[in-house]
């Protein structure tokens, strides 16, 4: 996904944004499980969490307000 910037978005509107796009990566991570017949247990959801968590958090971190929408 390749996001553009038109206006800026509340921290509520981003957070509403993020819920959407985690549901949709539900979704295709269940389609994917269900084409190949494989279920994960719960420790591998808890650890893929664990890494979503890790990713968000270092782009996150990334983000400096630099004045002309760029982020370093």
């Amino acid at each position: 996904m390749i996001f553009q910037l038109s206006e800026k978005k509340t921290k509520t509107e981003i957070l509403e944004d993020i819920d959407q796009y985690m549901e949709e990566c539900c979704i295709n991570i269940f389609e994917n499980l269900q084409a190949n017949e494989v279920t994960l247990n719960g420790e591998e959801i808890l650890r893929s969490a664990d890494e979503f968590y890790k990713k968000l958090d270092h782009q996150n971190n990334k983000v400096i307000v630099t004045g002309d929408g760029k982020f370093a």
